[in-house]
């Protein structure tokens, strides 16, 4: 089975439980399965206390809760998900989560490979990697939680429709552009005065001493 790290685009690595513990107010203990996000926790504390977010805080506006509350399913292990839509991203691999469906995309180089490019002429290429060629597969959790079936090629539509909608999340999310690893040691992205000038290949070797 190909490996594959934590937080990368399949739930093998952001799938995890989570144990809530409440016993004034969960009167029905056991198993939940409905989909829930780490954003969920912060929405959910707050409707268990019963207060809103507050709008400011010391006349500095706060950004809007982007997580659903999953308080209504702590009592009723048939609730209905409040959170339909989650995209994913680090590095260039990325997936889309809608409702029951799932769409996700690998994307090399990985931070091993684009290390091993930059002293290796032969793998150079692996640095001009092209978002547009990533092959992306589609799952459907509600009966694959574990995603071994890939179901990109059986329906086709179902993954455009949800190619799509991973791009209007990253719109709407400013996700873009994306960036790999390929452009973290090329250092063209976060340039401080430190590193201002120096090649990727200097800072990569005072990194290992």
């Amino acid at each position: 089975m190909e490996t594959r790290r934590k937080l990368r685009r399949r739930y093998c690595g952001t799938h995890n439980p989570l144990i809530v513990y409440y016993p004034k107010g969960i009167k029905t203990p056991g198993i939940r399965t409905q989909y829930s996000h780490v954003i969920d926790i912060l929405p959910t504390t707050l409707d268990i206390l019963g207060v809103k977010a507050p709008e400011s805080i010391r006349e500095i506006k706060q950004d809007t809760i982007q997580g659903y509350s999953f308080y209504n399913s702590l009592n009723d292990a048939k609730a209905i998900s409040n959170h339909k839509i989650q995209h994913y991203y680090i590095f260039g691999a990325r997936a889309i989560y809608s409702d029951g469906w799932k769409a996700a995309a690998a994307h090399h180089p990985n931070s091993i490979e684009a290390k091993e490019a930059l002293s290796d002429p032969k793998k150079a290429g692996l640095l001009k990697a092209d978002f547009d060629k990533d092959v992306w597969e589609l799952y459907n959790i509600n009966e694959d939680f574990n995603e071994q079936k890939d179901l990109a090629k059986k329906y086709p539509e179902k993954l455009a429709e949800l190619k799509k909608l991973f791009d209007e999340q990253a719109k709407k999310n400013n996700l873009y552009p994306l960036i790999d690893w390929s452009d973290v040691y090329q250092r063209k992205i976060h340039q401080t005065p430190g590193t201002e000038g120096k090649s990727a290949q200097e800072l990569l070797t005072k990194a290992n001493k």
